[in-house]
């Protein structure tokens, strides 16, 4: 027996599907928003806390210092890290040769000026000749000359703190062979630092020696410290092309060491950089680039809620913020985080 298939039994799956979309063609899919950041026009000066360069801090002064003499080390009387006085003795090498050698020189002085003495004495009986004389003083002034000198071996034989300092680096211990101009300790000087800043060849000629700067230190809460520019680099280093600024820094409690990392604000610069309230900035990292090679950023709709792709024209860039020329209105939130995750029309959420 042959079984036919009826049409009806193949439409009725469909007319359940087309019953069942029918039934939920109302029904919305929820779309989770994307959390965003803003930078709002109307409040371009906030930009200026995000143009900031990184430093490091270094001692205001540093003394090397080394014996002018050789000879084993006896004594090293400090620790890197220690704080030292002016006139202390830091280290010492054998003076035994040195010494044995400065008395006698002293017995050679004393026969000199015995023997003047002696010429002198027949001098003034008329009994030899003036001569005579001014050759033996001439030797009594040569012997005593000698004998000096060799005291000087002596006296370089201590290393004493030329001035109140740290104990930077100490590059020798008791024991050692000391040679002469081998360094044995760096002495620095904390009472002041710099904080050496490279800036980019780009922005170096916007800066002056005795502007401003603020330095916050990370190491210590962020901690701010007020300075002026001392110095403006004019060789730029080769492989980064920046220039080194050089920042002082009062240091009376001692607090910033050497090596400390430095966020470096330069206010009068950017006072002037940025002063015009029309110019639009944005932060860098905020701006995008197409396909066709445009730059565009996103934005929050009117009513907060959506992204919206807006193209503009960059002008100047300042290390991490960018002068945006045309594109964008006073009335604008620029999305600065989370533009990763959105295009066009992707709801939004904007959050602090």
């Amino acid at each position: 027996m042959i079984f036919r298939s009826s049409p009806l039994l193949f439409a009725l799956p469909v007319i359940a599907m087309l019953v069942s979309c029918g039934n939920n063609k109302h029904e919305k899919i929820a779309v989770a928003p994307i959390n965003v950041k803003v930078l709002s026009m109307s409040n371009g000066n906030n930009i200026e806390q995000e143009i900031s360069y990184n430093g490091t801090v270094k001692e205001s002064k540093s003394i090397t210092l080394a014996f002018q003499v050789s000879g084993n080390i006896t004594q090293i009387n400090v620790d890197k890290g220690e704080q030292v006085k002016k006139g202390q003795l830091l280290a010492s090498v054998d003076e035994t040769v040195y010494r044995n050698q400065y008395n006698a020189q002293l017995a050679q002085q004393k026969l000199a000026r015995d023997n003047y003495n002696r010429i002198a004495e027949v001098f003034k009986k008329g009994s030899i000749a003036e001569v005579k004389l001014v050759e033996a003083k001439s030797h009594l002034d040569q012997a005593v000359s000698i004998a000096r000198a060799t005291y000087q071996n002596i006296a370089h034989t201590k290393l004493y703190a030329p001035t109140a300092s740290y104990v930077g680096e100490k590059m020798a211990e008791a024991g050692d062979l000391a040679a002469p101009g081998s360094p044995i300790f760096k002495l620095v000087k904390l009472e002041e630092v710099n904080i050496i800043v490279p800036v980019p060849e780009a922005e170096i000629n916007a800066i002056k020696k005795g502007q401003v700067a603020i330095v916050k230190i990370a190491a210590l809460t962020n901690r701010s410290f007020k300075g002026k520019i001392e110095e403006v680099g004019v060789v730029a280093d080769g492989p980064s092309h920046s220039y080194n600024v050089k920042v002082r820094l009062s240091n009376g409690d001692g607090q910033l060491k050497p090596g400390m990392v430095a966020n470096v604000f330069f206010a009068d610069n950017l006072t002037k950089a940025i002063a015009d309230s029309s110019v639009v900035r944005i932060p860098l990292i905020a701006l995008q680039v197409d396909e066709q090679n445009n730059n565009f950023v996103y934005v929050v709709d009117k009513e907060g809620n959506k992204a919206e792709r807006k193209k503009v024209k960059r002008g100047e860039l300042m290390n991490d913020v960018v002068v945006i020329s045309d594109g964008l209105l006073p009335s604008d939130r620029v999305i600065i985080s989370g533009y990763q995750k959105i295009t066009s029309g992707t709801v939004v959420k904007i959050v602090q």
